[in-house]
């Protein structure tokens, strides 16, 4: 149901954007227009607007970020030491 709720607005209104080009009651410039509200206004604030409403207290994981850190760093201190005994001879 969460899927249909997101997916019917945006054909709603590809639907209406295309009666509305096919009846010539908007033109190329306010098409324009239009989509860079919807760029530049629209998408960033409903981008914002999720984040804001996001639960991390639930889905924040300190083990999880623990063990990508430990093991990025492993690796990390790992492979750097590797990287000065590989010398590319052609520079």
């Amino acid at each position: 149901m969460d899927v249909l709720s997101v997916i019917i607005p945006i054909f709603l209104f590809a639907l209406i954007g295309y009666i509305l080009g096919k009846t010539k009651l908007i033109d190329f410039g306010a098409k324009n227009f239009i989509s860079k509200i919807v760029y530049y206004l629209a998408l960033p604030a409903l981008i914002l607007r999720s984040i804001l409403f996001f639960d991390f207290k639930n889905i924040f994981s300190f083990d999880l970020v623990a063990v990508n850190v430990l093991s990025t760093l492993t690796l990390f201190a790992l492979v750097f030491p590797l990287a000065f005994l590989i010398k590319n001879k052609k520079k």
